[in-house]
């Protein structure tokens, strides 16, 4: 599972802000209060899911939840389990020269197993918007569908990476290919909107969203918050 979550750091970093940037207080009264963010997951895979050893894809992401410490007996029972840091760079907004509001808990869990990650993500303010400032409906929509977005490229096996330009670009989305001696990530060499047309052509269900927003709209909107 840490394999999974690691791949995916930068998406799940991106769903981790996205939950805490629409729930009342922000980031510092949710890290005040020493909230837990969830990734619940599951081992069966989608219908359109790539090969079953591709390490992308070895769970699917069906909700993420807000709950409090105590609610989280992970951290308190097994400290080890937090101890290594996931290695790829996450998310961080348009604070690309600030330090991090701090650090929040996350766990990865699937659900019916004995199969858990924990770690701890750096958590970013707004720039341009007020932490606790009340957001517009729109907004909330917005927020919500980035989260729809981005649930839909991780089980999709979509992996994200920093750009190499830097963090206020779009990331890179990419997938694993098999090499000879194992798996490697390979750039998907096309816009967002096209991958997405791509997994719903070849999915049973319909994505739906909130707002009318274009994908590279939505992105910009939510990282420049």
């Amino acid at each position: 599972m840490r394999e999974w979550a690691e791949l995916h750091k930068y998406a799940l970093t991106v769903l981790a802000h996205a939950f805490l940037r629409r729930t009342g207080g922000g980031v510092d009264a949710n890290l005040r209060l020493g909230r837990v963010v969830v990734f619940h997951l599951s081992t069966e895979r989608p219908a359109n899911a790539p090969p079953d050893d591709n390490p992308g894809v070895k769970f699917t992401l069906c909700n993420t939840t807000l709950i409090d410490a105590e609610q989280a007996p992970w951290f308190r029972d097994h400290p080890q389990l937090a101890d290594a840091d996931f290695g790829e760079p996450g998310f961080c907004g348009d604070a690309v020269d600030m330090k991090p509001a701090g650090f929040l808990p996350i766990v990865c869990l699937a659900e019916g197993s004995k199969f858990v990650a924990a770690s701890y993500f750096p958590m970013y303010r707004a720039v341009r918007h007020p932490d606790d400032a009340p957001r517009e409906a729109e907004t909330v929509a917005a927020f919500r569908d980035i989260t729809r977005l981005f649930i839909t490229f991780i089980n999709s096996g979509v992996v994200f990476r920093l750009p190499s330009s830097g963090h206020p670009a779009p990331p890179v989305a990419g997938n694993m290919v098999r090499m000879r001696k194992g798996w490697k990530w390979q750039e998907i060499r096309t816009t967002w909107a096209v991958i997405l047309m791509g997994i719903m052509m070849h999915s049973e269900g319909i994505l739906v969203f909130e707002t009318t927003i274009p994908v590279t709209e939505l992105w910009t909107r939510f990282w420049r918050w």
